[in-house]
């Protein structure tokens, strides 16, 4: 028997972010703190945050009832403004740990109703993050989760459509078939506020189920990622499981010839996959193994033993682009001031050249042509490194033919 696990689960950026801010806060000041609501859907790593100082409470603590809190962790699903009014009025500091991709939702939503537009929010009514989002619009977006809500609508009215951002691609599309099918005579605008982290898992997970013989998720029970993901296993893999701990798992389904592999949703720690995964392989008596990688992106899933050298290994190591506080934890989450970035220092950097080379003469020339003054690798580079390295470039430029002409 063999276990694999998943090596693409694991926190999104946004539940990564917002853990991280709880840590960093409890070690820094040495105080409890407190989140409104559970801060995320697993009830071990809860556990494990409570034991560090973090608790939570509920929203009665806005209306002066309950426990008393200096301060409040805002967890990564969102608030509407009116917890930010109260929570001002009672003298509460405010964590905000809300998911960058959720901010740029309540964002898009609030525009467009002040622009006078009927808002729809697809997704579920009891979402915390579907609250929030509608909070954002004073309460007057239309949410869709069954075809009866459609009868809220205006059909005369323009309307704007987004999404709860966990949500499925093909559920949300259904629901804006229904949503186009009850304003036929109306400009119906949509804007896909999905996750790219969470809809990019639908198809990571239905290739890892298809590629062991046995699934197990490892999710919280209160998870709607976790559900809606299990069954995309149970679709592909019927062997599947559904657990919250390693006490709950069923080895008796399991046979010595299978490849077990272990995955879990958005709100699962790496850390908890890991533990399952020794467990069964210490009950088993199963050989760990590991899907091999390239360095920086796992195409294929293929196998090796755990702690054999990978041979398709790069030398040198992934790293994140500097370009933004986060780095690849944002741009998993869904942040695009990256790209931007990205887009506006090739523009400089083509200025930069073009400047360079109308200096000293270059420009025309046939040294300007087929000699880049950077390479790709190093395009991250603040300005000073770039403009070291051009220099270098235009020195080993002009140092060529002078010393092929010295004697």
């Amino acid at each position: 028997m063999k276990v694999l696990v998943d090596p693409r689960a694991g926190f999104c950026g946004g539940v990564r972010r917002v853990v991280k801010m709880a840590e960093r806060h409890l070690e820094e000041t040495g105080r409890p703190l407190v989140s409104l609501g559970d801060v995320i859907h697993n009830e071990v790593e809860i556990g494990r945050l409570k034991e560090l100082g973090l608790s939570g409470t509920g929203y009665e603590i806005l209306d002066g009832e309950g426990m008393a809190a200096r301060q409040l962790l805002i967890r990564a699903h969102g608030e509407p403004p009116e917890t930010y009014r109260k929570a001002e009025r009672l003298g509460i500091e405010l964590i905000d740990g809300t998911c960058p991709v959720v901010t740029r939702s309540q964002e898009i939503a609030r525009s467009h109703y002040l622009a006078g537009e009927q808002v729809v929010i697809v997704g579920k009514p009891y979402h915390p993050e579907t609250i929030g989002i509608r909070g954002h619009c004073d309460g007057q977006a239309i949410i869709v989760y069954e075809k009866s809500d459609i009868e809220k609508l205006n059909p005369h009215k323009q309307t704007f459509v987004l999404a709860q951002t966990t949500v499925a691609r093909e559920w949300f599309q259904e629901r804006i078939d229904w949503i186009r099918a009850r304003c036929p005579e109306v400009e119906v605008q949509v804007e896909n506020t999905l996750c790219r982290f969470v809809v990019g898992r639908d198809r990571d997970l239905e290739h890892f189920a298809r590629e062991v013989d046995v699934v197990i998720m490892v999710g919280g029970t209160k998870s709607s990622n976790t559900k809606a993901l299990f069954e995309v296993c149970v679709k592909v893999n019927a062997r599947s499981q559904l657990v919250v701990t390693e006490a709950d798992l069923d080895l008796n389904c399991l046979r010595p010839e299978d490849t077990v592999g272990v995955t879990g949703s958005a709100s699962t720690p790496h850390w908890l996959l890991e533990r399952v995964g020794n467990y069964i392989a210490g009950r088993a008596r199963a050989e760990i193994i590991e899907a091999e990688s390239n360095g920086r992106k796992l195409k294929r899933y293929r196998f090796r033993r755990r702690g054999s050298p990978d041979p398709r290994w790069r030398k040198e190591p992934p790293f994140d682009p500097p370009f933004f506080e986060g780095g690849r934890e944002n741009a998993q989450a869904g942040v695009v001031e990256g790209a931007d970035f990205a887009q506006q220092d090739l523009s400089r950097r083509a200025r930069t050249r073009e400047r360079s080379q109308s200096a000293h003469g270059l420009r025309g020339s046939g040294l300007s042509q087929p000699r880049r003054v950077l390479e790709p690798r190093h395009r991250h580079l603040p300005d000073y490194g770039r403009h070291l390295h051009a220099l270098l470039r235009f020195l080993q430029c002009q140092d060529g033919p002078a010393a092929a002409a010295r004697p």
